[in-house]
Parts: structure tokens; C-alpha cells; sequence
């Protein structure tokens, strides 16, 4: 677990069976590069990142998902093997966040988004691939019930979509 980390460098290992192989939260400007993460419950876990980058990683058969983001901000996700995990990848953004951001014209690299690129998905594809995930006004499933309680509401998350425009045709050739 990595929290209220920067300026890291996660390289060359090999993650299995364990609950989050990776579990960062509050970070920023951490590599993940050429791990083998692999039989986890959630291969890899963000929570409130900004800019880290995820590259040259196999995230296989997590029973999850193989990565997890929670509102990220100018994550890079480029050329990772995702292969057999029960989801591949999903994300939340708050949908406040992103608002209270986009109103008061902060600096556009600070709102919530993540660019995908080059990942292989399970199998070669010719076309962009489709990542869902969600926009969430108060937190997602955990945050989103505690809050929705509060409230007397229920809440869950608005379908979202993000895109990798270049999948991989095939997977890259990673070991560690």
C-alpha cells in the first residue's frame, strides 16, 4: 500500500494472491512499470491519484478487477496486458469534484480523466475499446450509500464511458 506517496517507482515485480495487489491512494507521479500482477482480488487499486502512470504491466486473472480507479486526475494507462480478470478496468469520478473544478475555471489539467492508450484487452481488437465507469455525485457504491443515508437518498453511479483508441493487437511480451 502506497498512501500520500510521490515522486515513486514501482518496477519489476511480480504481485500475487493478494487483496489489492497494489493499493495506492493519495498519490501522485508514481510509475508502475513491468509488473506481473496476477491472482489478486483487485490487481491494482487508486484512489484519489493525480497523474501516475501505469505502462508494460500484465494484470491477469485478479477475481475483481484487474484495475480500479477512484477518481483520478491525468493517470496514463498505456500498453498493459489485461487479460482474464473478472473486469479489466473500471473507474468512478466525482461528479461534484469535477464540477466545483470545471466552475471555477482551475487549471485544466486538474480535472478528473485518465488516457488510455495501446492496452491489450483479452483478445487482438481492430477498434477503439470501451472502458466503462461512472461519474458519481457523492462517492460511488461506499461513499455514494454512507452519504445517500445521510441524506435519506439512495445513490449509485451514472454510467461513463472512456475510450482506448489504439488497443494492442496483440499482448506485449512482459517478464520480470
Amino acid at each position: 500500500m502506497l498512501d500520500f506517496t510521490f515522486h515513486s517507482t514501482i518496477i519489476i515485480n511480480k504481485i500475487t494472491d493478494c487483496s489489492e495487489g497494489l493499493l495506492l491512494m493519495f498519490t501522485g507521479d508514481i510509475y508502475i512499470y513491468g509488473n506481473i500482477i496476477t491472482d489478486n482480488y483487485y490487481g491494482i487499486y487508486c484512489f484519489a491519484d493525480f497523474h501516475n502512470t501505469i505502462s508494460l504491466n500484465n494484470i491477469s486473472y485478479n477475481l475483481n478487477c484487474g484495475l480500479s480507479i477512484f477518481n483520478a486526475v491525468n493517470d496514463e494507462i498505456t500498453m498493459n496486458n489485461f487479460i482474464g480478470n473478472k473486469d479489466n478496468a473500471y473507474f468512478i469520478h466525482l461528479i461534484l469534484l469535477y464540477l466545483y473544478l470545471k466552475n471555477f475555471s482551475v487549471v485544466e489539467s486538474l480535472l478528473p480523466k485518465i488516457h488510455w492508450d495501446g492496452n491489450y484487452w483479452d483478445e487482438p481488437r481492430l477498434n477503439q475499446f470501451i472502458i466503462l465507469g461512472g461519474m458519481s455525485l457523492f462517492g460511488g457504491a461506499y461513499g455514494g450509500r454512507i452519504i445517500g443515508k445521510l441524506l435519506n437518498k439512495e445513490e449509485g453511479p451514472i454510467n461513463w464511458i472512456n475510450i482506448d483508441w489504439h488497443p494492442a493487437k496483440e499482448p506485449y511480451d512482459i517478464e520480470i
